[in-house]
């Protein structure tokens, strides 16, 4: 019996190798793969849960050949993390590349266990099927190996999906690598016009703030369209959501307090004063507190609570406070209506009233941001010319 499933196992594995290789090779193209995507839907979901029982049944018998099987099982439930942390180095070829290594492991088990003398097609031989049927020390041991292993795929299924979320939620202007965090500055030109999208973070290395308007022609018409909410009515108490805090602890730098936000102000005054009308301008282009609904300035101040907290403790009692606004969905969804949405449409308006008087409009904001920007561009006509990556934190 164990045979027979080791068999249709080892099969599986190699067959959703061979599809999953075909659907990488395609994926993306015009080429209608309609078939060959159900086939390796049904083929990959087979072949995981078939791993997953073979992986059970390695508790209760030394009879299952782990070799084959605990690889196997942990390869899938790998890839099913994309092969975290594989790609970071591959990026968009991490599925072409998990498909040849599933494919080569798949060949290898089939030539390993194969019986000689018999037809490829027969049924596999079990090296382990002489082992007792159960023991302790084989359960005790393969419990305390999951012990490990299984938070472990926890961890990085975590970390994983934050990864993949934060680089999908913003369109790749946030990129993790092996190095470090990387921001893209995409460049968008129409009729003479170029719109630089410039992804930012509260938080970066003092070279990436000192980098930034680098490029720039000087004695072109540019305008730098400034992010950051003002409170003229002084509703939050001038909070910066404890981002200076935080940026002390990782030893880099907040974005109110760096070189860029200085040579901002120092435009900005300039211009007050009647400066030099061929320099870079800057306006403010972002919108008040008081523009916000009343749910969002609740959650705001909820947040900014949070991060004022003077120790662990006072964080996860407010966290655990169920009355507070950050608990109920309604409010969260005016906010983001509010902080993300509306401050999207206010932005781009800012771009359109720009182009008339400017050649150059740059557009520093969050890279949350960029998506709806970069989209709206493309729709009015705007098409790509650039990109360019800016380290902004390394990990080593």
């Amino acid at each position: 019996m164990i045979r027979v499933a080791l068999t249709v196992f080892a099969w599986l594995f190699f067959l959703d190798g061979v599809l999953s290789l075909g659907h990488a090779s395609v994926l993306g193209t015009s080429r209608d793969v309609s078939v060959l995507v159900v086939l390796y839907s049904i083929v990959a979901l087979l072949t995981f849960l078939a791993g997953l029982l073979l992986y059970g049944v390695c508790f209760f018998t030394p009879r299952m050949p782990k070799r084959i099987v605990v690889t196997a099982t942990i390869f899938l439930l790998w890839a099913a993390c994309m092969g975290f942390p594989l790609f970071l180095w591959t990026q968009g070829n991490t599925f072409f590349v998990v498909s040849i290594i599933q494919l080569l492991m798949g060949t290898a088990f089939l030539i390993y266990f194969h019986e000689h003398g018999t037809h490829w097609f027969s049924v596999l031989r079990n090296p382990a099927e002489n082992r007792p049927k159960f023991t302790w020390k084989n359960f005790l041991l393969f419990v305390a190996a999951n012990v490990v292993i299984l938070p472990a795929f926890l961890v990085l299924w975590v970390v994983n999906l934050g990864v993949y979320s934060l680089q999908d939620s913003t369109a790749g202007f946030i990129q993790v690598r092996p190095s470090g965090i990387f921001i893209q500055e995409r460049l968008f030109e129409r009729d003479h016009h170029e719109v630089h999208l410039v992804g930012m973070m509260h938080m970066a290395e003092r070279k990436f703030y000192d980098g930034l308007l680098a490029g720039l022609p000087p004695k072109e018409k540019s305008i730098v369209l400034l992010e950051g909410v003002s409170d003229r009515k002084h509703l939050m108490k001038g909070s910066d959501l404890g981002m200076r805090r935080l940026s002390r602890l990782l030893g880099i730098d907040a974005q109110s307090d760096s070189s860029f936000t200085e040579r901002a102000t120092a435009g900005l005054e300039a211009q007050k004063k009647g400066g030099d009308n061929d320099a870079i301008q800057y306006l403010r282009a972002d919108r008040d507190i008081s523009d916000f609904r009343p749910q969002t300035i609740a959650c705001l101040k909820e947040v900014m609570a949070l991060a004022a907290s003077a120790t662990l403790h006072e964080l996860f009692t407010r966290l655990g406070n169920p009355d507070s606004p950050l608990t109920r969905a309604e409010d969260q969804k005016v906010m983001m209506e509010d902080i993300l949405d509306g401050r999207n449409t206010f932005i781009l308006s800012k771009i359109e009233e720009s182009m008339p008087g400017y050649s150059h409009i740059i557009v520093p904001w969050g890279a949350m941001h960029m998506p709806y920007l970069q989209q709206k561009l493309l729709e009015k006509g705007f098409h790509e010319i650039q990109r360019t990556d800016h380290k902004a934190m390394a990990f080593f």
